[in-house]
């Protein structure tokens, strides 16, 4: 089992990507058009979805961290456990 790499729509707009490649930055303008089945939600329910999205996702990511902070620190106390035995 993996984590998905498909993240959360954006909403529609315009953008711009950046890229560096062997020191030479360039930026490139692009537009974000609203899905044609989206025709009854608005653009700042798409922005609220998102947002949504974006929070669970900092959420997540959070209470990855935990868990592996927590690993971390048993690891650390078993092994102090084990040098004062």
């Amino acid at each position: 089992m993996g984590g998905g790499v498909q993240g959360p729509f954006t909403a529609a707009g315009t953008y711009q990507v950046r890229m560096t490649v062997n020191g030479v930055t360039q930026t490139q303008p692009f537009q974000v058009k609203k899905q044609s089945m989206h025709t009854d939600v608005t653009d700042a329910d798409l922005q609220e979805q998102f947002d949504l999205v974006i929070r669970i996702r900092d959420k997540t990511s959070e209470a990855n961290q935990a868990v592996i902070d927590i690993r971390r620190i048993k690891a650390d106390v078993s092994d102090r456990s084990v040098q004062v035995t």
